[in-house]
Protein backbone atom coordinates (compact mmCIF):
# COMPACT_ATOMS: atom_id res chain seq x y z
CA UNK A 1 0.00 0.00 0.00
CA UNK A 2 1.27 3.17 -1.11
CA UNK A 3 0.33 6.45 1.13
CA UNK A 4 -1.72 8.79 -1.33
CA UNK A 5 0.80 11.87 -0.11
CA UNK A 6 3.80 10.01 -1.86
CA UNK A 7 2.39 8.32 -4.78
CA UNK A 8 -0.82 8.93 -7.27
CA UNK A 9 -1.85 8.17 -10.13
CA UNK A 10 -1.61 9.85 -13.55
CA UNK A 11 -4.04 10.12 -16.15
CA UNK A 12 -2.60 7.06 -17.95
CA UNK A 13 -3.09 5.14 -14.84
CA UNK A 14 0.33 4.93 -13.83
CA UNK A 15 1.55 5.19 -10.52
CA UNK A 16 4.06 7.81 -10.08
CA UNK A 17 6.20 8.98 -7.72
CA UNK A 18 7.01 13.11 -6.73
CA UNK A 19 10.28 12.98 -9.56
CA UNK A 20 8.20 11.45 -12.10
CA UNK A 21 10.43 8.45 -12.17
CA UNK A 22 7.92 5.08 -12.26
CA UNK A 23 8.49 1.66 -10.81
CA UNK A 24 7.47 -1.77 -11.67
CA UNK A 25 3.28 -1.39 -10.50
CA UNK A 26 2.86 1.06 -13.20
CA UNK A 27 0.19 0.98 -15.93
CA UNK A 28 -2.46 -0.03 -13.19
CA UNK A 29 -5.62 -0.07 -13.71
CA UNK A 30 -8.16 2.53 -12.66
CA UNK A 31 -11.19 0.12 -12.73
CA UNK A 32 -13.09 0.68 -9.61
CA UNK A 33 -13.03 -2.35 -7.39
CA UNK A 34 -10.56 -4.13 -9.24
CA UNK A 35 -7.42 -5.66 -8.03
CA UNK A 36 -4.25 -6.02 -9.41
CA UNK A 37 -1.88 -9.10 -8.56
CA UNK A 38 1.79 -9.71 -8.95
CA UNK A 39 3.67 -12.50 -8.42
CA UNK A 40 7.87 -12.34 -8.47
CA UNK A 41 10.53 -15.20 -8.57
CA UNK A 42 11.65 -15.71 -5.24
CA UNK A 43 14.85 -16.00 -5.84
CA UNK A 44 16.06 -13.37 -8.03
CA UNK A 45 12.73 -10.73 -7.44
CA UNK A 46 11.84 -10.75 -11.68
CA UNK A 47 8.67 -10.37 -12.76
CA UNK A 48 6.73 -14.17 -12.98
CA UNK A 49 3.28 -12.69 -14.22
CA UNK A 50 0.73 -10.08 -13.42
CA UNK A 51 -3.08 -9.69 -13.48
CA UNK A 52 -4.56 -6.77 -13.86
CA UNK A 53 -8.07 -5.28 -13.83
CA UNK A 54 -8.00 -5.13 -17.74
CA UNK A 55 -6.23 -8.45 -18.31
CA UNK A 56 -7.83 -11.27 -20.40
CA UNK A 57 -11.05 -9.38 -20.51
CA UNK A 58 -13.22 -10.56 -23.94
CA UNK A 59 -13.51 -7.97 -26.74
CA UNK A 60 -16.98 -7.09 -26.09
CA UNK A 61 -17.44 -5.61 -29.85
CA UNK A 62 -16.81 -8.47 -31.37
CA UNK A 63 -18.62 -10.74 -28.85
CA UNK A 64 -21.77 -8.23 -29.19
CA UNK A 65 -23.70 -10.92 -29.95
CA UNK A 66 -22.47 -13.91 -27.74
CA UNK A 67 -22.59 -12.12 -24.31
CA UNK A 68 -23.98 -15.01 -23.02
CA UNK A 69 -23.05 -18.62 -22.40
CA UNK A 70 -23.63 -20.92 -25.12
CA UNK A 71 -24.94 -23.47 -22.63
CA UNK A 72 -25.99 -21.13 -19.63
CA UNK A 73 -29.30 -19.46 -20.79
CA UNK A 74 -29.84 -18.05 -16.80
CA UNK A 75 -26.65 -16.23 -17.00
CA UNK A 76 -27.50 -12.61 -17.94
CA UNK A 77 -25.89 -10.34 -20.48
CA UNK A 78 -24.46 -8.19 -17.83
CA UNK A 79 -22.63 -11.03 -15.87
CA UNK A 80 -21.13 -12.83 -18.39
CA UNK A 81 -19.44 -9.14 -19.58
CA UNK A 82 -18.14 -9.50 -16.33
CA UNK A 83 -16.85 -12.79 -16.31
CA UNK A 84 -12.97 -13.05 -17.83
CA UNK A 85 -11.91 -15.33 -20.47
CA UNK A 86 -11.58 -18.49 -18.78
CA UNK A 87 -13.43 -18.07 -15.78
CA UNK A 88 -16.10 -20.50 -14.59
CA UNK A 89 -18.48 -20.36 -12.35
CA UNK A 90 -17.18 -21.50 -8.35
CA UNK A 91 -20.44 -24.34 -8.44
CA UNK A 92 -17.71 -26.55 -10.06
CA UNK A 93 -15.14 -26.20 -7.64
CA UNK A 94 -17.90 -26.18 -4.49
CA UNK A 95 -16.20 -28.79 -2.42
CA UNK A 96 -12.97 -26.46 -2.43
CA UNK A 97 -14.85 -23.25 -1.52
CA UNK A 98 -16.20 -24.46 1.20
CA UNK A 99 -12.79 -25.49 2.22
CA UNK A 100 -11.53 -21.74 1.68
CA UNK A 101 -14.22 -20.64 4.15
CA UNK A 102 -14.59 -19.25 6.47
CA UNK A 103 -15.15 -15.42 4.74
CA UNK A 104 -15.79 -12.37 6.95
CA UNK A 105 -14.88 -8.95 5.63
CA UNK A 106 -15.21 -5.73 7.75
CA UNK A 107 -12.34 -3.62 6.81
CA UNK A 108 -9.24 -3.12 4.61
CA UNK A 109 -7.34 -5.22 7.37
CA UNK A 110 -9.23 -8.52 6.56
CA UNK A 111 -8.37 -8.16 3.05
CA UNK A 112 -6.09 -10.82 2.77
CA UNK A 113 -4.08 -13.49 0.22
CA UNK A 114 -4.07 -17.56 1.11
CA UNK A 115 -2.78 -20.35 -0.66
CA UNK A 116 -5.29 -23.46 -1.18
CA UNK A 117 -5.58 -26.63 -3.80
CA UNK A 118 -9.10 -26.27 -5.78
CA UNK A 119 -10.52 -29.44 -7.46
CA UNK A 120 -13.01 -29.76 -9.99
CA UNK A 121 -16.01 -30.83 -8.41
CA UNK A 122 -16.82 -34.72 -9.55
CA UNK A 123 -19.90 -35.03 -10.99
CA UNK A 124 -22.13 -38.32 -9.42
CA UNK A 125 -22.34 -41.46 -10.71
CA UNK A 126 -24.96 -43.88 -10.20
CA UNK A 127 -27.54 -46.62 -10.80
CA UNK A 128 -30.33 -43.67 -10.71
CA UNK A 129 -28.57 -41.16 -12.81
CA UNK A 130 -27.77 -43.63 -15.38
CA UNK A 131 -32.12 -44.41 -14.76
CA UNK A 132 -33.28 -41.22 -15.79
CA UNK A 133 -30.96 -40.71 -18.42
CA UNK A 134 -32.20 -44.32 -20.41
CA UNK A 135 -35.82 -43.02 -19.20
CA UNK A 136 -35.40 -39.56 -21.06
CA UNK A 137 -33.72 -40.83 -23.96
CA UNK A 138 -36.35 -43.32 -24.53
CA UNK A 139 -38.84 -40.38 -24.55
CA UNK A 140 -37.11 -38.74 -26.60
CA UNK A 141 -36.41 -35.83 -23.84
CA UNK A 142 -33.32 -33.34 -23.12
CA UNK A 143 -30.94 -36.37 -22.67
CA UNK A 144 -31.69 -37.83 -26.33
CA UNK A 145 -29.16 -35.30 -27.57
CA UNK A 146 -25.84 -36.09 -26.27
CA UNK A 147 -24.48 -33.19 -25.12
CA UNK A 148 -20.87 -33.74 -26.52
CA UNK A 149 -21.98 -34.14 -29.89
CA UNK A 150 -24.66 -31.28 -29.77
CA UNK A 151 -21.84 -29.14 -28.75
CA UNK A 152 -19.45 -30.26 -32.12
CA UNK A 153 -22.46 -29.06 -34.36
CA UNK A 154 -22.91 -25.84 -32.38
CA UNK A 155 -19.23 -25.09 -32.27
CA UNK A 156 -18.39 -26.09 -28.66
CA UNK A 157 -16.85 -23.84 -25.69
CA UNK A 158 -14.11 -22.09 -25.87
CA UNK A 159 -11.24 -24.32 -24.52
CA UNK A 160 -10.38 -24.28 -20.48
CA UNK A 161 -6.65 -23.65 -20.01
CA UNK A 162 -7.40 -24.63 -16.41
CA UNK A 163 -8.54 -28.05 -17.15
CA UNK A 164 -5.42 -30.44 -16.76
CA UNK A 165 -3.91 -28.29 -13.54
CA UNK A 166 -7.00 -28.36 -11.32
CA UNK A 167 -8.19 -32.13 -12.04
CA UNK A 168 -9.32 -34.51 -8.69
CA UNK A 169 -6.93 -35.87 -6.72
CA UNK A 170 -7.12 -39.75 -5.01
CA UNK A 171 -7.90 -40.06 -1.64
CA UNK A 172 -4.58 -39.68 0.72
CA UNK A 173 -3.02 -38.03 -1.95
CA UNK A 174 -0.74 -34.82 -0.38
CA UNK A 175 -1.39 -31.87 -2.91
CA UNK A 176 0.49 -28.96 -3.40
CA UNK A 177 -1.85 -25.27 -3.75
CA UNK A 178 -2.59 -24.49 -6.83
CA UNK A 179 -4.52 -21.20 -6.50
CA UNK A 180 -4.98 -18.05 -4.37
CA UNK A 181 -7.80 -17.18 -2.79
CA UNK A 182 -8.31 -13.48 -1.90
CA UNK A 183 -10.53 -12.75 0.32
CA UNK A 184 -12.31 -9.55 -0.32
CA UNK A 185 -15.12 -6.77 0.54
CA UNK A 186 -17.35 -8.49 -2.61
CA UNK A 187 -16.11 -11.99 -1.75
CA UNK A 188 -13.45 -14.58 -2.56
CA UNK A 189 -11.82 -14.70 -5.69
CA UNK A 190 -9.40 -17.66 -7.12
CA UNK A 191 -6.56 -16.87 -8.89
CA UNK A 192 -4.51 -19.62 -10.65
CA UNK A 193 -1.39 -19.58 -8.89
CA UNK A 194 0.97 -20.47 -12.11
CA UNK A 195 -0.64 -18.09 -14.73
CA UNK A 196 -3.10 -15.44 -12.56
CA UNK A 197 -5.78 -16.39 -14.30
CA UNK A 198 -9.32 -16.03 -12.30
CA UNK A 199 -10.79 -19.47 -11.95
CA UNK A 200 -13.92 -18.10 -10.11
CA UNK A 201 -15.54 -15.42 -8.40
CA UNK A 202 -17.86 -15.49 -5.05
CA UNK A 203 -20.16 -13.21 -4.44
CA UNK A 204 -20.58 -12.82 -0.71
CA UNK A 205 -21.88 -10.03 1.14
CA UNK A 206 -20.86 -7.65 3.88
CA UNK A 207 -21.12 -7.69 6.72
CA UNK A 208 -21.70 -10.73 8.53
CA UNK A 209 -19.89 -14.50 8.33
CA UNK A 210 -19.85 -16.98 5.56
CA UNK A 211 -19.64 -20.28 6.53
CA UNK A 212 -21.20 -23.87 6.36
CA UNK A 213 -22.24 -24.07 10.35
CA UNK A 214 -24.02 -26.94 10.14
CA UNK A 215 -21.76 -29.06 7.70
CA UNK A 216 -24.70 -29.96 5.33
CA UNK A 217 -21.92 -28.45 2.15
CA UNK A 218 -24.12 -25.30 1.73
CA UNK A 219 -22.44 -21.64 3.05
CA UNK A 220 -24.39 -20.17 5.32
CA UNK A 221 -24.54 -16.09 6.23
CA UNK A 222 -24.72 -15.04 9.82
CA UNK A 223 -25.32 -11.62 10.82
CA UNK A 224 -25.21 -10.04 14.18
CA UNK A 225 -27.60 -6.85 14.60
CA UNK A 226 -27.80 -4.39 17.65
CA UNK A 227 -29.92 -1.71 17.79
CA UNK A 228 -31.56 -0.67 20.92
CA UNK A 229 -33.51 -3.43 23.42
CA UNK A 230 -35.77 -1.00 24.53
CA UNK A 231 -37.34 -0.53 21.06
CA UNK A 232 -40.10 -2.51 19.38
CA UNK A 233 -39.05 -4.97 17.04
CA UNK A 234 -38.13 -4.41 13.42
CA UNK A 235 -39.31 -5.98 10.27
CA UNK A 236 -37.08 -7.75 8.35
CA UNK A 237 -37.37 -7.64 4.80
CA UNK A 238 -35.04 -9.40 3.29
CA UNK A 239 -35.67 -12.72 4.51
CA UNK A 240 -38.69 -14.39 3.08
CA UNK A 241 -42.16 -14.38 5.15
CA UNK A 242 -40.77 -10.75 6.88
CA UNK A 243 -39.71 -12.57 9.83
CA UNK A 244 -39.60 -9.92 13.07
CA UNK A 245 -36.31 -10.12 14.18
CA UNK A 246 -35.77 -8.24 17.55
CA UNK A 247 -32.25 -5.96 18.55
CA UNK A 248 -29.52 -7.41 19.83
CA UNK A 249 -30.10 -10.87 17.72
CA UNK A 250 -28.17 -13.08 15.43
CA UNK A 251 -29.63 -13.93 11.94
CA UNK A 252 -28.40 -17.49 9.84
CA UNK A 253 -29.67 -17.87 6.41
CA UNK A 254 -28.21 -20.73 3.60
CA UNK A 255 -27.78 -20.84 0.06
CA UNK A 256 -26.36 -18.89 -2.36
CA UNK A 257 -27.37 -16.23 -2.56
CA UNK A 258 -28.81 -16.39 1.04
CA UNK A 259 -31.94 -16.50 1.52
CA UNK A 260 -33.72 -20.02 3.27
CA UNK A 261 -33.87 -19.02 7.06
CA UNK A 262 -31.57 -21.26 8.98
CA UNK A 263 -31.99 -19.93 12.60
CA UNK A 264 -32.38 -16.30 14.12
CA UNK A 265 -31.73 -16.26 18.53
CA UNK A 266 -31.15 -13.09 20.69
CA UNK A 267 -27.61 -12.52 21.97
CA UNK A 268 -28.64 -10.19 24.56
CA UNK A 269 -30.58 -12.21 27.26
CA UNK A 270 -28.09 -12.06 30.19
CA UNK A 271 -27.58 -8.10 30.22
CA UNK A 272 -30.46 -6.19 32.09
CA UNK A 273 -32.25 -3.56 29.68
CA UNK A 274 -31.85 -0.92 32.01
CA UNK A 275 -28.01 -1.07 32.45
CA UNK A 276 -28.03 -1.26 28.17
CA UNK A 277 -30.29 1.48 28.49
CA UNK A 278 -27.58 3.71 30.45
CA UNK A 279 -24.78 2.67 28.27
CA UNK A 280 -24.03 4.46 24.84
CA UNK A 281 -27.82 6.45 24.85
CA UNK A 282 -29.46 2.86 24.77
CA UNK A 283 -27.58 1.40 21.50
CA UNK A 284 -25.85 -1.62 21.58
CA UNK A 285 -23.24 -2.55 18.80
CA UNK A 286 -22.00 -6.06 17.63
CA UNK A 287 -18.67 -7.35 16.69
CA UNK A 288 -18.66 -9.27 13.50
CA UNK A 289 -19.55 -12.60 14.23
CA UNK A 290 -17.00 -16.05 14.26
CA UNK A 291 -16.94 -19.72 14.29
CA UNK A 292 -14.90 -22.33 15.74
CA UNK A 293 -15.16 -26.06 14.82
CA UNK A 294 -17.06 -28.83 17.09
CA UNK A 295 -15.77 -32.40 17.50
CA UNK A 296 -17.47 -34.91 17.30
CA UNK A 297 -19.16 -37.30 19.70
CA UNK A 298 -15.70 -39.37 19.64
CA UNK A 299 -13.39 -36.26 20.25
CA UNK A 300 -11.98 -36.49 16.37
CA UNK A 301 -13.07 -33.77 14.30
CA UNK A 302 -14.40 -34.98 10.75
CA UNK A 303 -13.75 -33.87 7.45
CA UNK A 304 -13.86 -30.13 6.36
CA UNK A 305 -16.70 -31.07 4.09
CA UNK A 306 -18.89 -32.70 6.94
CA UNK A 307 -17.66 -29.63 9.50
CA UNK A 308 -20.26 -28.76 12.35
CA UNK A 309 -19.45 -25.36 13.86
CA UNK A 310 -20.48 -22.99 16.72
CA UNK A 311 -20.81 -19.33 16.02
CA UNK A 312 -19.60 -16.72 18.74
CA UNK A 313 -21.09 -13.41 18.93
CA UNK A 314 -19.49 -9.83 21.39
CA UNK A 315 -21.88 -6.93 21.92
CA UNK A 316 -20.34 -3.66 23.05
CA UNK A 317 -21.48 -4.54 26.89
CA UNK A 318 -18.65 -7.53 26.56
CA UNK A 319 -21.25 -10.02 27.18
CA UNK A 320 -19.99 -13.05 24.80
CA UNK A 321 -22.29 -15.73 23.62
CA UNK A 322 -22.30 -19.20 22.33
CA UNK A 323 -24.83 -20.87 19.88
CA UNK A 324 -24.10 -24.38 18.19
CA UNK A 325 -25.18 -25.13 14.71
CA UNK A 326 -28.89 -24.90 15.16
CA UNK A 327 -28.71 -21.72 17.12
CA UNK A 328 -29.39 -23.09 20.50
CA UNK A 329 -27.87 -21.70 23.20
CA UNK A 330 -24.25 -22.88 24.82
CA UNK A 331 -22.92 -20.48 27.23
CA UNK A 332 -22.52 -17.09 27.76
CA UNK A 333 -20.11 -15.20 29.69
CA UNK A 334 -20.01 -11.38 30.59
CA UNK A 335 -16.14 -10.16 30.34
CA UNK A 336 -14.63 -6.68 30.41
CA UNK A 337 -14.43 -6.23 26.72
CA UNK A 338 -16.20 -3.17 26.20
CA UNK A 339 -16.38 -0.48 23.79
CA UNK A 340 -18.85 3.17 23.73
CA UNK A 341 -20.51 1.66 20.93
CA UNK A 342 -20.94 4.99 19.72
CA UNK A 343 -21.82 4.03 15.59
CA UNK A 344 -20.38 1.02 14.08
CA UNK A 345 -17.22 1.29 12.11
CA UNK A 346 -16.99 3.02 8.81
CA UNK A 347 -14.42 1.08 6.48
CA UNK A 348 -14.96 4.20 4.15
CA UNK A 349 -14.60 7.25 6.64
CA UNK A 350 -11.76 4.91 8.86
CA UNK A 351 -14.09 6.31 11.40
CA UNK A 352 -15.07 4.22 14.85
CA UNK A 353 -14.27 1.39 17.39
CA UNK A 354 -12.67 -1.62 16.27
CA UNK A 355 -13.66 -4.55 18.19
CA UNK A 356 -11.59 -7.51 18.26
CA UNK A 357 -13.71 -11.40 18.04
CA UNK A 358 -11.83 -13.78 16.73
CA UNK A 359 -10.75 -17.78 16.81
CA UNK A 360 -7.48 -18.12 18.69
CA UNK A 361 -5.53 -21.77 17.61
CA UNK A 362 -3.00 -22.05 20.26
CA UNK A 363 -0.54 -23.74 17.80
CA UNK A 364 0.90 -22.32 14.25
CA UNK A 365 -1.55 -24.42 11.39
CA UNK A 366 -3.47 -25.61 14.13
CA UNK A 367 -7.46 -25.91 14.48
CA UNK A 368 -8.97 -23.02 16.49
CA UNK A 369 -9.53 -24.13 20.29
CA UNK A 370 -9.95 -20.21 21.96
CA UNK A 371 -11.88 -17.19 21.66
CA UNK A 372 -9.93 -14.09 21.73
CA UNK A 373 -12.57 -11.09 22.48
CA UNK A 374 -11.26 -7.38 22.74
CA UNK A 375 -12.81 -4.06 23.26
CA UNK A 376 -11.09 -0.47 23.92
CA UNK A 377 -9.55 -1.00 27.26
CA UNK A 378 -9.30 -5.22 28.10
CA UNK A 379 -8.76 -8.04 25.81
CA UNK A 380 -9.44 -11.80 27.07
CA UNK A 381 -8.94 -15.21 25.61
CA UNK A 382 -11.83 -17.58 26.63
CA UNK A 383 -11.90 -21.45 25.97
CA UNK A 384 -15.04 -23.54 23.55
CA UNK A 385 -16.55 -23.82 27.00
CA UNK A 386 -16.55 -20.12 27.79
CA UNK A 387 -14.09 -20.06 30.85
CA UNK A 388 -11.80 -16.98 30.97
CA UNK A 389 -8.08 -18.46 30.05
CA UNK A 390 -6.38 -15.75 30.13
CA UNK A 391 -6.68 -11.32 30.35
CA UNK A 392 -4.79 -8.32 28.94
CA UNK A 393 -5.29 -4.55 29.70
CA UNK A 394 -4.48 -2.88 26.31
CA UNK A 395 -1.69 0.20 26.38
CA UNK A 396 -3.63 2.21 23.29
CA UNK A 397 -6.79 2.21 21.69
CA UNK A 398 -6.79 -0.53 18.97
CA UNK A 399 -6.94 0.97 15.12
CA UNK A 400 -7.99 -2.50 13.59
CA UNK A 401 -8.86 -6.11 15.74
CA UNK A 402 -6.16 -7.83 17.11
CA UNK A 403 -4.08 -9.77 15.29
CA UNK A 404 -2.96 -13.54 15.64
CA UNK A 405 0.06 -14.48 14.22
CA UNK A 406 3.45 -16.05 15.50
CA UNK A 407 6.06 -13.48 15.91
CA UNK A 408 8.45 -14.67 17.69
CA UNK A 409 8.68 -17.88 15.78
CA UNK A 410 8.62 -20.60 18.43
CA UNK A 411 5.32 -22.60 16.90
CA UNK A 412 2.90 -20.83 19.22
CA UNK A 413 0.74 -18.23 18.05
CA UNK A 414 1.05 -14.69 19.64
CA UNK A 415 -1.31 -11.75 20.00
CA UNK A 416 -0.26 -7.92 18.17
CA UNK A 417 -1.72 -4.54 18.82
CA UNK A 418 -1.36 -2.19 16.51
CA UNK A 419 -2.66 0.84 18.26
CA UNK A 420 -2.77 4.58 17.33
CA UNK A 421 -0.12 5.25 19.76
CA UNK A 422 2.27 2.17 18.55
CA UNK A 423 3.01 -1.42 18.55
CA UNK A 424 2.39 -4.15 21.07
CA UNK A 425 2.81 -7.55 21.76
CA UNK A 426 1.76 -10.30 23.79
CA UNK A 427 3.60 -13.99 23.55
CA UNK A 428 2.14 -17.31 24.57
CA UNK A 429 4.98 -19.19 26.76
CA UNK A 430 5.58 -22.28 27.30
CA UNK A 431 5.66 -22.59 31.06
CA UNK A 432 8.36 -25.19 32.81
CA UNK A 433 5.72 -26.72 35.00
CA UNK A 434 3.55 -27.99 32.22
CA UNK A 435 5.50 -30.75 30.97
CA UNK A 436 4.31 -32.82 28.06
CA UNK A 437 2.90 -36.66 28.40
CA UNK A 438 5.79 -37.81 26.31
CA UNK A 439 8.58 -36.28 28.91
CA UNK A 440 6.45 -37.89 31.63
CA UNK A 441 6.97 -41.10 30.30
CA UNK A 442 10.56 -40.78 28.96
CA UNK A 443 11.31 -39.98 32.42
CA UNK A 444 9.53 -43.11 34.15
CA UNK A 445 11.44 -45.18 31.56
CA UNK A 446 14.43 -44.00 32.11
CA UNK A 447 14.04 -44.31 36.07
CA UNK A 448 12.95 -48.29 35.33
CA UNK A 449 16.25 -49.01 33.49
CA UNK A 450 17.96 -47.58 36.47
CA UNK A 451 16.36 -49.61 38.99
CA UNK A 452 16.95 -52.43 36.81
CA UNK A 453 20.89 -51.74 36.68
CA UNK A 454 21.67 -51.13 40.20
CA UNK A 455 19.75 -54.50 41.00
CA UNK A 456 21.72 -56.68 38.22
CA UNK A 457 25.11 -55.18 40.09
CA UNK A 458 23.85 -55.94 43.71
CA UNK A 459 23.32 -59.51 42.87
CA UNK A 460 26.97 -59.70 41.06
CA UNK A 461 28.82 -62.53 38.83
CA UNK A 462 29.87 -64.43 41.25
CA UNK A 463 26.24 -65.09 43.43
CA UNK A 464 25.22 -66.54 39.25
CA UNK A 465 28.33 -69.13 39.29
CA UNK A 466 28.13 -70.74 42.53
CA UNK A 467 23.82 -70.94 42.54
CA UNK A 468 23.15 -74.80 42.06
CA UNK A 469 21.15 -74.94 39.06
CA UNK A 470 17.63 -77.21 39.42
CA UNK A 471 16.18 -79.71 37.40
CA UNK A 472 12.03 -80.07 36.31
CA UNK A 473 12.31 -83.11 37.91
CA UNK A 474 13.35 -81.99 41.32
CA UNK A 475 10.72 -81.90 44.36
CA UNK A 476 10.60 -79.19 46.76
CA UNK A 477 11.47 -80.43 50.53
Amino acid sequence: WFPPTNRGFGKDGAASSEDGSKDVLHNLSAAPRQFNYFAFEGGKGELRWKHEASDFKRDLGALQDGLSDRFSFHVTAEQAAAREYGEESCRAFRTSVLEALPHSWQGSWDTALHLAHFQRQKRGKGEQKADLARLAREDGGAGSFPAQRTGLKLGGSPPNALAGLLRGRKAGEEVSPNVLVAHLREGIEVVHLFSGRVVCRLHLPSPGLHIDVNGDGVPDHIVARGGDPLEDVDEDESSAGHTHLGPCSAVARTGIPARAPLFNATICDAVPHARLARASQGRVEVAQPMALPLPGPDGEYPEPIRQRHMTVYLHSQGEVTALDAEGDLLWKETVDATWTGIGPFDPEEDEGEVPTLRPLPLHTHGLPTAILAAGTLHGYVLDMDGRVLDSMVLPSVPAQPLLVADWNFDGLNDIMLLGHHGVFGWAQVRRPGALSYATLVAALIVIMVGVFVSQAREEGPSTKAHRPRGRSTDQAA
